[in-house]
């Protein structure tokens, strides 16, 4: 690629050669030529303007989406839905191979995930059934543990209450027996006192009995009333003296030893009962998760089985998809290769091009390169399109060299890729032409201009010569930009100075 920057060498120029001229004939003015015999260099005035820096480049243009199809397996062609100059849409179909096979293994393979997923979800609700069934026998086991608990525990308190009341019994009764040998002297002395107040009364009575109404004397009653009064403490006595054994000692042990017995019997029987439960929770809580088992290990067997026919599905469908060419993205069609009835094979069957997203491919040196970015506009004309000019876009600049090896330092040439998108307007651009680009890189504009022609360079200094009077005086000067034709001056002249140009 070329950079239209302007190369200075070192020289003396014109104006130089006329300063010392001019410088001798002032000392010499006897061999001064005629000044009818003096000519006036050419001159160039600097005046204010703009200046562009460009580069070059040059390219194929390309369609940036090009592709090339083909039938992925060998058969008959049965349908070609295009023709080259088509314009297609994405998706659409282009060319279609034989499918009755195909689409009889799709249809099987349809139906076996069909059955499948109707197998995974029998298994399920059979597993969550069964799931939910022990769950439920768990729940009513621990139910009955603790229904069992409580009524034995209830039965057993019952039994300790009558325990509690046998013993209070059982030392009453102890301690009444006693006191029995007490009472009975009580019993023994009243009845004796009794009897005296019975002989008195008799006594008393008998002393009087001879006379008329004795039935009704104060002495009869006294008798009649000592008489009920022994009788009643006779009784007692009795009663005190048939009192006087172990029997209700002993009903009180026995029912003591009864009650004890019930209590042992209401612990045994709530340890058998609780064993009993606590075997039927733990045999549920096994069936329990026996249930949540199974209900993994076949759901996973059955899910494999779905997995297995949707992948089969996926795969005869696949089989069929590779029998039809469609359009990866709207374009034209390039080339049609095929023609229905024809026998495919794995080749290129139709191509596809883009038109109207077209690029240009070109290569600029290191030196250019970094000038570049991504977005710059660039002008645009083609050998194949006289007259016509167009704007094209840089898209990317490569930042690896054109041919490096990685790890390789590049000798000699190095050039670095860079892309262009092609404002294709008229889509009168076709994919092979030859274009030409111009970039602009720079530009300054209301500066000070002279013809880069102008310029000398002595070492590292700058100058041009400046006629004054008629006169060319060599004037240091600083530069800017610069291309083939204008350089920008910094400083060192002013607008409409008078700069000699080089012959």
């Amino acid at each position: 690629m070329k950079r239209n920057l302007i190369i200075i060498g070192t020289f003396i120029t014109i104006g130089m050669i006329a300063a010392l001229v001019y410088g001798l004939q002032k000392l010499h003015p006897e061999s001064a030529p005629a000044a009818s015999t003096v000519k006036t260099p050419p001159t160039a005035t600097v005046q204010r303007g703009s200046l562009v820096v460009t580069i070059n480049a040059a390219g194929i243009a390309s369609a940036a989406e090009d592709a090339t199809l083909s039938l992925l397996s060998p058969g008959r062609v049965t349908q070609v839905k295009v023709m080259v100059g088509n314009t297609v849409k994405k998706g659409q179909l282009l060319m279609q191979q034989e499918t009755t096979d195909l689409d009889l293994a799709l249809k099987a393979a349809q139906a076996n995930l069909t059955n499948a997923q109707a197998s995974y979800d029998a298994t399920q609700s059979n597993l969550q059934l069964a799931l939910r069934t022990a769950q439920a026998n768990l729940a009513n086991s621990q139910a009955n543990l603790e229904a069992t608990r409580s009524s034995h525990q209830l039965a057993i308190k019952t039994a300790q209450a009558n325990l509690a009341i046998s013993q209070a019994n059982l030392e009453a009764a102890k301690v009444k027996n006693a006191q029995n040998p007490n009472l009975l002297i009580i019993a023994k002395g009243q009845l004796d006192k009794a009897n005296v107040v019975l002989q008195h009364a008799q006594s008393a009575y008998d002393k009087i009995a001879w006379k008329g109404g004795a039935g009704a004397t104060s002495e009869a009653a006294a008798l009649q009333q000592a008489t009920i009064d022994h009788q009643i403490a006779q009784a007692n006595y009795d009663l005190t003296a048939a009192a006087i054994n172990n029997t209700a000692l002993h009903a009180a042990h026995a029912i003591l030893l009864k009650d004890q017995i019930t209590l042992e019997q209401e612990q045994l029987n709530l340890d058998t009962a609780q064993r009993a439960a606590q075997s039927a929770v733990d045999s549920a809580k096994i069936a329990l998760e026996q249930a949540q088992s199974n209900q993994d290990i076949s759901l996973r067997a059955a899910q494999a089985a779905v997995d297995s026919t949707r992948i089969a599905l996926e795969q005869a469908q696949s089989n069929l998809d590779k029998t039809r060419i469609l359009a990866p993205f709207d374009g034209t069609i390039a080339a049609v290769n095929y023609n229905v009835g024809n026998s495919a094979g794995t080749g290129t069957a139709v191509e596809v091009v883009n038109l109207s997203s077209l690029q240009v491919n070109t290569n600029l040196s290191k030196m250019d390169a970094p000038k570049v970015k991504s977005g710059d506009l660039a002008k645009m004309t083609l050998d194949e399109l006289p007259g016509k000019t167009y704007t094209a876009t840089v898209i990317s600049v490569g930042s690896v060299p054109v041919g490096a090896t990685p790890g390789v330092i590049p000798r000699g040439v190095v050039n670095y890729p860079v892309v262009f998108r092609i404002g294709n307007t008229d889509g009168a651009i076709k994919p092979g032409m030859t274009a030409k680009l111009n970039v602009e890189v720079a530009r300054r504009d209301h500066i000070l201009l002279i013809p880069s022609g102008a310029v000398q360079i002595l070492g590292a200094s700058k100058f041009v010569m400046v006629l004054v009077n008629g006169q060319p005086i060599q004037t240091p000067i600083s530069t800017g930009l610069s291309n083939d034709q204008f350089t920008e001056v910094t400083s060192g002249l002013k607008e409409g100075d008078a700069v000699v140009l080089n012959p």
